[in-house]
């Protein structure tokens, strides 16, 4: 079976999963948490926080003859 690669798809998976096997384990992996300041893991509640996310895309046109 291939894997899901359209965000639809990936929903629908995650949905029709039950709750009992799906395991969530943020940053589980040691190359990752290596990089991330211990501080962050002392309150792991705080991960699973609702929050926006704002995202702000900016594009600059530049004459393709100068630097």
């Amino acid at each position: 079976a291939r894997l899901p690669t359209s965000l639809e798809d990936i929903r629908l998976l995650l949905d029709q999963q039950p709750e009992a096997q799906f395991q969530w384990t943020p940053y589980e992996d040691p190359t990752i948490r290596a990089v991330i300041p211990d501080e962050y893991f002392q309150n792991p509640n705080a991960w699973q926080m609702k929050v926006a996310l704002i995202n702000y895309a900016t594009m600059e046109m530049h004459q393709s003859d100068r630097v």
